[in-house]
């Protein structure tokens, strides 16, 4: 689980571009940011309990982590991982492995390779690697949102220094057919808009976003996406949205939940229904 928001409102940040230096503990700065937007889709109560309580680490996101510091910044690995040799996250072993390593995060050798083999995708990857040649990883951006005012922070995995920011993702399925799948389920073009207008209204320059997705499983393919004005565009419109539906709730004090109170029509999905153009040629056999 990741760290609890009890202290969410710690650090009241300026507006500015800061490194991971800068900006240690990214957690306790006072701002909305893409996560805390994605639990207030699913409802204002979703949101207050992601604020107060962190999310709970999923296997394919603790994947996702090991990928990043791989890619990003493999340096963490000597200064704060230690590996586990042993079969079996249980008995004498592990436990004398964990008092040895206390303080330190723990991982076995395995999710170890599978990290470099990511690493290594990348940097075989012509294209890929080239968006990193240059700028900084984990800039974090703290900037207000025009239209409502409230102050909204991210932190972009590459910002290079011609203002292109390059998002890592790690994924299942890098096609374009499934990755647009993942973005829209994760709103992935959210956090694409709001970066995108953060870094415009703190430099006054113009700004571009591509998203590696990397292959969590061999041969660990790597897809360079670049995002288009309309993906952006309906990103944006979701990103004010939830920014004004959160500025409603503040002012209401009130953080209600999906239902809101209200019976919900229970109704089928689009690919669930089928038409009488689906059936015709069909024969029922006797």
């Amino acid at each position: 689980m990741t760290a609890p928001r009890s202290d969410f409102d710690m650090v009241d940040l300026a507006p500015g571009i800061y490194s991971r230096a800068q900006v240690p503990h990214y957690d306790l700065i006072q701002a909305v940011n893409y996560s805390s937007l994605k639990a207030l889709a699913r409802s204002p109560k979703h949101y207050q309990h992601y604020r107060l309580n962190g999310t709970r680490e999923s296997r394919d996101m603790f994947k996702g982590t090991l990928g990043h510091i791989a890619i990003l910044e493999p340096e963490r690995f000597v200064r704060e991982y230690s590996v586990f040799e042993g079969k079996r996250k249980s008995g004498k072993e592990w436990e004398a492995f964990k008092l040895a390593n206390k303080g330190r995060e723990l991982i076995k050798a395995d999710d170890l390779l599978e990290a470099i083999a990511m690493r290594d995708a990348v940097r075989a990857d012509a294209l890929a690697s080239a968006y990193l040649a240059n700028g900084a990883h984990e800039a974090t951006l703290v900037w207000v949102d025009q239209d409502t005012g409230l102050k909204c922070k991210g932190r972009v995995d590459w910002l290079r220094n011609d203002h292109v920011l390059v998002d890592v993702k790690t994924t299942r399925d890098a096609t374009p057919h499934w990755f647009s799948r993942d973005v829209a389920r994760l709103m992935y073009h959210v956090q694409c808009a709001m970066y995108l207008d953060a870094v415009e209204t703190l430099t006054g320059e113009e700004a571009r976003f591509v998203v590696l997705a990397i292959e969590k499983t061999e041969p660990y393919d790597v897809v360079t996406f670049d995002v288009p004005e309309a993906t952006i565009i309906a990103g944006r419109d979701e990103y004010r949205r939830l920014l004004r539906l959160l500025m409603q709730c503040q002012q209401d004090k009130r953080w209600p939940g999906i239902g809101n109170g209200f019976e919900v029509a229970l109704t089928l999905p689009a690919w669930a229904v089928a038409d009488e153009s689906d059936l015709e040629g069909l024969e029922l056999e006797k």
